[in-house]
């Protein structure tokens, strides 16, 4: 009887054991859904997730059907308690959306996946469903992401777009800032009917939309020069988070304003540093040669041991205003390709792949870099170390 006993009771262990590892095994990550989303040990280390656009389209290039129908399924499942207090507040207590509205959205990860679909466009067709859904709803923190992804899977036409989600018909066309400029950011080549609707856009009367519709015009460059006009107003806008946006939009759009744009952005970094971040380098980035005023501050930038994460920025704006390089300039670069910002990262990557062999002190750095787990960097890494290995 005893022995009955224990047989009985291995047997349930055994079998406790078995269900355990079955449901372990079934809500494993994604491994190629940890690498844009940071799932499971990706988590652990940031630096380790795609977060770029171009190094997310990488990763979503290597996806099978299994991939989207995953986030098919997570898109229509709908929204938990957290992620509908988020919305609530998203649209009831506006004043909250900067401060408490990040920490309840983080366990919804709705608008991150709408943000993936909609860069992989016709390829994730098997979300087109869950999309739809998510698109004719016409409030909350969905409704500015849902039809751009919409649109992308369907390969529309910005202009086609409100004939497909009837809310946006009885919204004011200077209401949409933050959708289209979402569409600008997720598109690798973003649309020029874009333009009519962003420069619309900029008349926003909510900061974000103004934000967003300047950000996304300085992708545009000199294509969208005839927003210069409004651009320029808004380098007296009240809000702080709209006139970084609109100096570094200005200088790109219309680089015969670049002394106006540079002496907005100098303003900025004096007194709004919180908002205007690396957008200052990255407008004499763009600028080049025109920037020639900004060397000094860059420079001091380059030697100021509390600036580092900038360091790297401030040496690619140096390199492209002068066309040499400087061994402090070197070490920036280096420096950051390793521990800068992904945007960051790339940015000094490119440059020492410009630079070639004068750079190559930084070839260490550059050669770790090409076992990095995202394709994107990994490929930008090894292309790099060939240019500063090159010998004339």
């Amino acid at each position: 009887m005893v022995s009955r006993t224990r047989v009985l009771l291995l047997g349930l262990a055994v079998a406790a054991l078995a269900i355990t590892a079955a449901v372990l095994w079934m809500s494993r990550p994604d491994p190629k859904l940890a690498a844009v989303f940071g799932l499971g040990d990706e988590a652990a280390d940031f630096r380790k997730t795609a977060i770029e656009s171009r190094v997310i389209e990488a990763e979503i290039r290597t996806w099978e059907d299994r991939q989207f129908q995953l986030l098919a399924t997570e898109l229509s499942q709908g929204d938990g308690v957290m992620a509908r207090l988020r919305n609530w507040i998203w649209v009831n207590v506006p004043i909250l959306r900067d401060s408490m509205g990040s920490l309840f959205a983080q366990r919804d990860r709705r608008p991150a996946i709408l943000k993936v679909l909609a860069m992989a466009g016709p390829r994730a067709k098997l979300a087109d469903s869950a999309v739809e859904a998510a698109a004719m709803v016409p409030s909350g923190y969905l409704a500015e992401v849902a039809p751009v992804t919409l649109a992308r899977i369907r390969n529309m036409d910005p202009d086609e777009l409100p004939k497909v989600v009837p809310w946006m018909k009885r919204t004011s066309p200077t209401d949409l800032g933050y959708l289209w400029g979402f569409w600008t950011e997720v598109a690798t080549n973003p649309p020029a009917s874009l333009i009519p609707h962003l420069i619309l856009s900029l008349n926003s009367k909510r900061d974000d939309g103004r934000l967003w519709a300047a950000r996304a015009l300085a992708r545009f460059g000199t294509n969208a020069h005839a927003a210069a006009p409004a651009l320029r107003r808004l380098l007296a806008d009240p809000s702080k988070k709209v006139r970084p946006s609109a100096a570094l939009a200005l200088g790109s759009v219309a680089p015969e304003f670049a002394e106006e744009a540079m002496n907005c952005m100098a303003e900025q970094q004096r007194g709004n540093r919180g908002w205007t971040g690396d957008y200052a380098n990255q407008l004499y980035m763009r600028l080049g040669e025109s920037a020639a005023q900004a060397v000094p501050q860059l420079e001091a930038q380059l030697a100021d041991s509390k600036e580092r994460m900038q360091a790297g920025s401030a040496a690619v704006a140096l390199w492209r205003i002068r066309h040499f390089v400087t061994p402090r300039m070197v070490e920036a670069l280096a420096w950051d390709v390793e521990h800068g910002l992904q945007r960051s990262q790339i940015w000094s990557m490119e440059a020492l792949k410009e630079i070639g062999a004068p750079a190559a002190a930084a070839a260490p750095s550059l050669e770790r870099m090409t076992h990095h787990p995202r394709i994107y960097l990994r490929a930008l890494a090894s292309e790099a170390l060939a240019s500063v290995r090159a010998t004339k």
